[in-house]
């Protein structure tokens, strides 16, 4: 049997169409895979800015042994009233009023409390907060957030995020 070679030569339009189709799943998929890699990156970097809001205040406190001994940072939740700004900068100030500064300035990583307004940048998205309490000696310092969309939640229902760490000083 015969073939004839010159009606063999050449792609046909099928075999081109399906070359485009495979090239646009395999397309698609780079983007899906594009768009998780960015999520779990977003979520990498919230907490780790969790963790730097925590260490923060811990060290404030190891900073400030006489305040945590008087108590001053035994009950701190950032979303209560913020105390004043102490003027510790200008001059010395008391073991109280060091405590009272540095709550002041942990607070700032949630909400704007030098009342920069539209200059203003959150460590953590709005809505997030964080608490230290002391039971006994034992600091717990917490940071929550909220995140949108991730892959635990239905798509559009906030997650609630928590960073928590114990520590005794």
């Amino acid at each position: 049997m015969k073939h004839n070679i010159k009606s063999q030569s050449g792609f046909t339009l099928v075999e081109v169409l399906v070359s485009t189709v495979i090239l646009s799943l395999g397309l698609l998929g780079l983007a899906g895979m594009q768009t998780t890699s960015m999520r779990y990156n977003q979520d990498a970097y919230l907490r780790s800015q969790a963790v730097a809001v925590a260490n923060d205040i811990i060290d404030r406190m190891r900073t400030n042994q006489d305040g945590v001994i008087a108590g001053n940072y035994d009950v701190i939740d950032s979303r209560n009233d913020v105390p004043a700004d102490q003027g510790c900068a200008a001059a010395p100030c008391t073991a109280i009023q060091i405590a009272n500064q540095d709550i002041r300035e942990w607070t700032d990583h949630f909400q704007d409390v030098y009342a920069l307004g539209a200059a203003y940048t959150p460590t953590l998205p709005n809505g997030a907060f964080g608490t230290v309490t002391n039971n006994a000696g034992t600091f717990s310092v917490v940071i929550s957030w909220t995140e949108m969309a991730t892959r635990h939640t239905d798509a559009g229902n906030p997650a609630t995020k928590t960073f928590t760490i114990t520590m005794v000083l």
